[in-house]
């Protein structure tokens, strides 16, 4: 079975190569090219050569030694030497063929040579299989063992006499079987436990790659983890200071309108106490230095003029300024200056205001109430301390600043007198 195997598969390659037809199943074989196929078969020993079998096949293998894309059959490759000194030989030969990229298809009884070479993994090893109780061959193999020889059941099957087999069997000693058969055995284990080993690195392999796999997964989530936390975080800030801007800017508009309204509603009543009734139709009054002049509840004559404002002279002999829509021609004589007059300024009047740490309504109250003090006071220029901060405290003043009747100007004060923290107010 051996022989036919090995002459079929050179065979089918030869064919192969040189297109000549023959049957196979196009759907599951595959045949390769090879360059060379050598066939080492039969016994090179003849009278003309004299040469020895062994001597032969060292012949025919030196020839092909170097000879590269080589298939290369051999028969019964133990022939003509020592088996155990032959073994070693072969190995190396075998192997230094392979690593010429020759494929080899050889049949053999050594069993010492089939135990070294079924450590190599190039080597696939097939055992020719044989039906004891049959006592015929079964033509099939069995992968990856070395077989027997089964020499005992062929000689009784082919008419020697059992009892000249049992003898050759005692001489050849049970040990020597068991021996045999521990070396199948052991073949038949490594090249089991070598599939195993292939299978277990191919599934350590996938294990390794879904591993990483994982870990690449764990990178990308952690990484867009971090960024839609940046992201959120980002919107969250923004969201925050849009919303603290705009509560900022509605608080300050609607206290600017409302200061705004009572300004107007102030101005209108204290115009409505100082003006007589006049039809809509007068013209008004052109003031100018010395007239005398009506203001709230007390009369004066004017000092200066300077665009709307004027100066006054009250009859209690304080100074003050006023704008020229707030005051009223007067026709009372003035009367004679008396003396020792002693002016006492309003309790809250003074030259500064401290607004720290004072909420925006209470601090424009305070502001309201300072100015009106130093303006009746006659003070002309004041300073009031609203600090930095947030700002929302300086927004305010300067609003209110703005819109004040009675505010000519004002800027940041020095940065002795507090900078940016505080504003000087001239009146």
């Amino acid at each position: 079975g051996k022989t036919i195997l090995l002459k079929s598969l050179l065979a089918v390659c030869f064919l192969s190569k040189y297109l000549i037809p023959l049957k196979i199943n196009a759907y599951k074989s595959k045949i390769p090219y090879f360059k060379h196929i050598v066939a080492i078969i039969s016994d090179p020993q003849n009278s003309k050569n004299d040469i020895s079998t062994f001597a032969g096949r060292m012949l025919e293998f030196k020839q092909i030694l170097q000879t590269q894309n080589l298939l290369l059959g051999i028969d019964e490759i133990e022939l003509g030497t020592d088996a155990d000194e032959a073994a070693s030989l072969y190995k190396v030969l075998l192997e230094h063929l392979m690593n010429n990229h020759a494929k080899i298809l050889l049949t053999t009884h050594h069993k010492h040579l089939s135990a070294l070479m079924a450590h190599n993994p190039k080597v696939q090893l097939c055992a020719a299989m044989y039906d004891i109780q049959a006592q015929r061959p079964l033509f099939s193999f069995l992968d990856g063992s070395i077989g027997k020889s089964y020499a005992f059941e062929s000689a009784a099957r082919y008419g020697i006499p059992l009892s000249l087999i049992k003898t050759a069997k005692e001489v050849y000693g049970a040990d020597k079987e068991r021996l045999n058969e521990l070396i199948e055995r052991s073949s038949e284990l490594e090249s089991a436990l070598q599939t195993k080993r292939t299978e277990l690195e191919a599934t350590i392999a996938t294990y390794q790659a879904k591993i990483l796999s994982l870990k690449t997964q764990e990178e990308e989530q952690k990484t867009a983890f971090l960024t839609l936390k940046r992201n959120l975080e980002s919107t969250y800030h923004q969201a925050t200071q849009t919303l603290k801007a705009t509560l900022k800017a509605q608080e300050s508009k609607e206290i600017h309108k409302a200061f705004n309204q009572a300004h107007k509603i102030l101005s209108h009543t204290q115009s409505l106490q100082t003006q007589p009734l006049t039809p809509h139709t007068q013209k008004p009054h052109i003031f100018k230095v010395g007239d005398r002049v009506k203001y709230q509840n007390t009369q004066g004559h004017i000092l200066s003029i300077k665009g709307k404002v004027c100066t006054i002279t009250l009859e209690s002999g304080m100074k003050i300024k006023a704008n020229l829509k707030d005051i009223q021609p007067s026709s009372t004589p003035l009367p004679p200056p008396k003396m020792d007059i002693i002016f006492k300024a309003p309790a809250k009047a003074g030259v500064s205001l401290d607004l720290h740490g004072m909420r925006g309504d209470e601090a424009i109250e305070r502001l309201d109430e300072f100015l009106s003090a130093a303006l009746i006071a006659g003070y002309d220029e004041v300073l009031v301390y609203h600090g930095i901060g947030m700002g929302i405290l300086s927004k305010l003043v300067y609003d209110y600043l703005k819109t004040h009747p009675k505010v000519i100007s004002f800027a940041d004060a020095p940065a002795q007198m507090g900078g940016f923290g505080a504003k000087v107010v001239k009146l």
